[in-house]
């Protein structure tokens, strides 16, 4: 939750300012994850106090962790080492579009942070319980109903759509848009059953494929919104209008986020984060995405349109 103090100083319902994005570093070198498909989030996984760097990559399903060996004002980041899950490397099934996208959220109530992801082809939601001392393998969490191709290149979102106190998920898809997978079993045992479309300005939202929900309050208005990463390296806007009568937030139509006064673009599948990167108090946006450039111009014929695949992670600082 932001603060009352920092929520006095956000324009109320307008998309709030962004400073140019900066590319995260190691040292001198531009973090660039295997086959690229960062998927950055924000977490203290080794209980320190300070946020580490978690990236998923599309590389064997994996997921990074980058620990911050600097302050939460000002982090620096040492070079990475792959999570563990049942002593074994944490992997999702990975294809075509989309890798490892990570989560931390305490799925089963017992007030230990869980690993979760989406996946690849049937479009699964992975859960890795932590057992208190880490993580367990990778299950899938059991849902029904939904045709696979409504499923393919799942990227998942935990949170409490609904406002029932038990964790959904949103979750979009190759397609492009974002459904709502309500639980419908227990704060304790999860369950769920068809993911539904999710409506915005009286329509199913539906952006440029391979699209990536974060669900959380960005204009400081105190009602939840939407954010999503698109396959076109956008970031599209949604504002939260309040709650429908069965608990779902009622949204408004969406709008590209901009950043230093241009809308926000890194090329392909950009995959969000919001959280506090700076430790000013403010919500920060981190986006990860798959690039592809050509390789050096005066190397062979055969070499010189040989793809180079990259997946980088970019900040955008929250403006006071």
């Amino acid at each position: 939750m932001i603060a009352l103090s920092v929520i006095a100083l956000l324009a109320f319902g307008k998309a709030p300012e962004l400073s140019p994005g900066a590319m995260l570093r190691v040292g001198n070198e531009t973090i660039d994850v295997e086959v690229g498909h960062a998927a950055p989030t924000l977490f203290d996984i080794n209980g320190d106090g300070k946020l580490d760097l978690i990236v998923g990559q599309f590389g064997d399903g994996r997921v990074r962790q980058y620990l911050n060996e600097g302050t939460n004002e000002k982090p620096v980041y040492k070079d990475f080492s792959y999570i563990l899950a049942g002593g074994k490397y944490a992997t999702v099934p990975y294809g075509c579009c989309i890798g490892f996208t990570p989560q931390f959220v305490d799925l089963d109530g017992d007030g230990r942070p869980d690993l979760i992801s989406g996946s690849y082809i049937p479009g699964d939601i992975y859960w890795f319980r932590n057992n208190g001392k880490g993580f367990d393998a990778g299950i899938v969490l059991p849902e029904k109903g939904t045709p696979e191709i409504e499923r393919t290149s799942t990227a998942a979102y935990a949170v409490d759509w609904d406002h029932d106190g038990r964790i959904d998920f949103l979750v979009g898809n190759k397609l492009g848009e974002i459904r709502f997978l309500r639980n419908i079993g227990t704060p304790k045992k999860p369950k769920f059953g068809k993911r539904v479309p999710v409506m915005a300005g009286g329509k199913p939202i539906r952006v440029n494929m391979l699209s990536h929900p974060v669900a959380v309050d960005w204009d400081g208005d105190g009602q939840i919104d939407l954010l999503v990463g698109t396959g076109d390296g956008k970031v599209m806007f949604y504002r939260g209008l309040g709650r429908s009568a069965n608990g779902v937030p009622r949204l408004a139509a969406g709008t590209p986020l901009k950043a230093g006064g241009k809308e926000i673009n890194v090329r392909n599948r950009a995959k969000i984060w919001v959280g506090d990167w700076n430790g000013d108090g403010l919500p920060d946006l981190l986006v990860g995405n798959y690039d592809v450039a050509a390789e050096n111009p005066n190397a062979s014929f055969a070499e010189r349109f040989k793809p180079s695949e990259h997946g980088n992670v970019r900040v955008y600082l929250r403006k006071r």
